[in-house]
């Protein structure tokens, strides 16, 4: 059962705890319960992004590996409903985004998508975000930038490289008759492939949380929800003999890599 949040009233909360500043530019709603997949123990993620001055922000701050190295956090309840706040900065966002460049993608440079979890994070959150405050801001300065950007292509190649070099491995592990990292090594292989197919058409991600929702929301024709299922749980994996499914599974891996087309996306 889907679990739906007033997020208006959560905003009038915010600003009478005083934690959304007068100063803030846009407040927005990621993650499940702003896509409508949430259930009674999902939280709701609101990122609030604040001009560069200097200011108190949140009731503590984590680490992230950007010019400004830090970005506040914080958390409430709200009718029963854990809030978790994330305050970034403008040029936090503007440097995010800047990776992802079409300069450096026709270099060669994913380094991109190479951030830590909580830049990979918000990365994944920000073409699907829901704004609460500043949804003028948040589309000029946020979603136009990324839509023109090189950040699907990046991505996209990001992932299938790291499929190709785990079904390197699996390849050689087999030949060894290494069959039980072969076959952790071609699960690797295919989960970043399908998530270089789910980033193609729209749906990035790393985590294997919310990979299913993802998946049917992509408009893709490359596989069935069945057939992606049916390797996602190894449904057919035989342990007595699982070379078979080694190799099948590897093969559509290569068939994914031959069907995303990462030319779509706009520039």
């Amino acid at each position: 059962m889907t679990v739906q949040v007033d997020l208006s009233k959560g905003l009038a909360v915010l600003h009478e705890r005083g934690l959304l500043p007068d100063s803030h530019l846009c407040a927005f709603a990621a993650g499940s319960l702003a896509r409508g997949w949430g259930n009674a123990t999902s939280d709701v993620d609101l990122y609030v992004i604040m001009p560069d001055q200097p200011s108190a922000l949140g009731a503590s701050s984590e680490a992230v590996d950007l010019d400004v190295a830090e970005m506040g956090v914080d958390a409430l309840v709200v009718d029963g409903v854990q809030w978790d706040l994330k305050y970034w900065r403008t040029s936090q966002i503007r440097q995010i985004i800047e990776r992802f460049s079409w300069s450096r993608y026709e270099a060669g440079d994913t380094g991109g998508a190479n951030v830590d979890m909580r830049q990979r994070d918000l990365i994944e959150r920000l073409l699907h975000a829901l704004p609460i405050s500043g949804q003028e801001w948040y589309d000029r300065n946020v979603l136009e930038p990324l839509r023109e950007s090189a950040m699907i292509p990046i991505l996209v190649t990001h992932a299938l490289q790291t499929s190709d070099t785990f079904i390197e491995d699996a390849v050689g592990q087999m030949a060894a008759d290494d069959v039980h990292n072969a076959i952790l090594a071609v699960r690797t292989a295919f989960e970043m492939s399908i998530e270089a197919l789910l980033t193609a058409h729209g749906e990035p991600g790393r985590r294997p949380k919310w990979r299913p929702n993802r998946f049917r929301n992509a408009d893709q024709s490359v596989l069935t929800f069945d057939e992606y299922w049916a390797i996602e749980t190894m449904r057919d994996l035989d342990e007595r003999s699982p070379k078979p499914w080694i190799i099948s599974v590897i093969r559509l891996c290569q068939r994914i890599a031959m069907e995303v087309n990462i030319n779509d996306a706009p520039r």
